[in-house]
This record gives C-alpha cells, structure tokens and sequence, in this order.
C-alpha cells in the first residue's frame, strides 16, 4: 500500500485515525466521514440517501461529505480548495480525478482526507476499490510509485483509543536474495500501536515477507512470536517452533538469522540478539546453527546495490495509511 507524503512531519507520529465502522450501514443510511474541528481524527454522521447504487449514489455520498450538518462540531475532510473533477466506477473500482491543489495538502489533511473518501464511498455497492488520480494521471508517493487501488481495511481503525495510539515509523528490514545465501534491504513505511514494541513491530513485518517478488521470505508467516524483552541492548526473541521450519524458498539459516538482528540492529539500536525456541535456546536452528549464543549485526551478509543484478535502488513498501496486524 502506497501514497503521496512527500515527507513526513514530526507531528504525523500523533496521528489518530477513525473509529468508523467503513463498509457497512445502520439503520440510519450510510456513515459519512468527516473531521474533527482539531483535525486529529475522523467522525461520522449518520446519512439516508436518495441514490441507491453506483456512480449516482457515489456522488451523491461525496456531495454530502462536502456538506457536513453540525460544522462547529466537524468540517469537511475535503478542503475546499481540493477539487474534484471526475468520478467514474468500472469493474468495482471507482477513480475519483482530483485538481492540481490535491498536493498542496498538507501530511495530516491529505492522509484524512483519502481515509474519509475511502472509508465512505466502499459502502457503496459495487464499489471494492477506490483510485486517485489527479489532473488525468495516478496519484503517486514520494518514491514516484503508483498509490493504485485502495480498500477500507488498508487504514489503520483506531477504535476510539488516545490521540497518541499510532506512531509512524520508516523500517529498514532485510529478506533473502534470489539465492537465499544473502540479504538485501527493503524500506517500508508503517504505523504501528504504541502498545507494541519496536522490535515486535520490526519482527513481524519481517514475517510478512518481502514486497519486492524477487527477494525471499526469512520463515513462514504462520510464525508466532512468544514474547520479545530488550535488556543491557540484547534483544531476546521467543518463536514458536514453526520458525525453525525452512520456508521452503531455499533460504540458509544463517541469513534467516542475519536478516532479524540486522533489522533490529538497523531500527532499535539493539547490540545483540537471543534467539529462544518454546523458550529455549539449546536449539539447532534449521539443522544448522546453534542458538546458544547471541548474535551480533553481520554487514558482510547483506548485498550492496552495486552487487544485486536486478535490482537498481531499495524497495518500499509504503501503506496507504496504515498496517494492520
């Protein structure tokens, strides 16, 4: 999931999103999105349309988002000098076409904005999908990649929770080169809970597995984390057995390993890792490799930009808003 930044304020790190229930309806009609009068979060209102489906009820659901009933209490998330000049639905997806001023917008009012849009108008029948565009071509991130189609469940939903629930957060992870002897690097952009710790967070967008179809995954994903501690900068990590099963993609052990303490090295400051198996490190990881004793970053494994073949500059993986886990 992708989406234009540019760069990310200090303040988007407070972030707080909607508690909206997207994709479903009340007895009252359809939810529309707007924003709080502080501009941190979103809020709904309770709407019964005229339309029924389609491109008429889409535009009928983003006439009213433009026309909040209570403005003392919430305004429009869309500014009003944000223009939008075409909506159109083919095959479950509706483009909407946005005027030039859609990138005048700042961090926090742009990523409300395309929450609100994107959370209101999916409850439309037939609609799956929504796609930004502006002045006739695709919305795009800050690396020039294609934001594409976006889906309610690619938003973070914070249920209500304090202003400071959700942090941001740009990840250096590392997978398996195409031999599986090796790591390169991906960045990814994500939001995470604050309820969650960093190397919790790092470790389980490793287990996702890589954006970039041409790297390989460090274990399956199925992998359940027991619990992390940090302690004197070791990093203790307790997996469920499944990690010591080989994922099948002809990964060597040593770069599994490599490609968590380089991360967590990279994101956490941490100096070394413990690795435990159902609590217990007297194991030899995948056949191979004892897990007696910590790790250490190793800089030797991991592939230069020079030296990957295929690949010209870093991958990354930037949410639409937020991931969820």
């Amino acid at each position: 999931m992708k989406r234009y930044i540019g760069w990310i304020l200090a303040c988007l790190a407070s972030l707080l999103l909607s508690g909206c229930a997207s994709g479903q309806r009340d007895a009252g009609g359809y939810q529309i999105n707007y924003v709080n009068t502080s501009g941190t979060r979103l809020v709904e209102e309770s709407y019964t349309a005229s339309e029924t489906e389609g491109e008429p009820l889409a535009r009928e659901l983003l006439d009213r988002m433009r026309v909040p009933q209570y403005s003392g209490d919430y305004h429009s998330a869309i500014p009003d000098t944000v223009e939008v000049l075409s909506l159109s639905l083919a095959e479950e997806n509706l483009t909407l076409d946005f005027g030039e001023a859609y990138y005048e917008m700042d961090n926090i009012t742009e990523i409300l904005m395309r929450t609100a849009v994107v959370e209101t108008l999916t409850q439309v029948a037939g609609v799956s999908t929504i796609t930004f565009t502006v002045e006739g071509n695709p919305l795009t991130d800050s690396m020039g990649a294609e934001v594409g189609r976006m889906t309610s469940d690619m938003f973070i939903d914070t249920r209500g929770e304090g202003i400071n629930s959700y942090q941001y957060a740009s990840l250096t992870l590392y997978f398996a080169s195409g031999d599986g002897t090796k790591l390169q690097r991906e960045m990814r952009n994500i939001y995470y809970s604050t309820n969650t710790s960093m190397e919790r967070v790092v470790v389980e967008e490793l287990l996702e597995g890589p954006a970039n179809p041409r790297l390989g995954s460090i274990a399956a994903s199925s992998t359940k984390i027991l619990g992390t501690t940090v302690k004197d900068g070791v990093c203790t990590i307790n997996f469920d057995n499944t990690f010591n099963q080989n994922p099948g993609s002809g990964v060597s052990p040593e770069t599994a390993i490599y490609a968590i303490v380089n991360a967590l090295s990279d994101n956490c400051g941490v100096t070394s890792v413990v690795f435990q198996i159902n609590g217990s490190s007297d194991v030899l990881f995948r056949d191979s490799v004892s897990l007696a004793e910590p790790f250490t970053r190793n800089d030797a494994i991991v592939e230069t930009v020079e030296s990957q073949a295929e690949t010209v500059q870093d991958t990354v993986l930037e949410p639409a808003v937020g991931v969820l886990n």
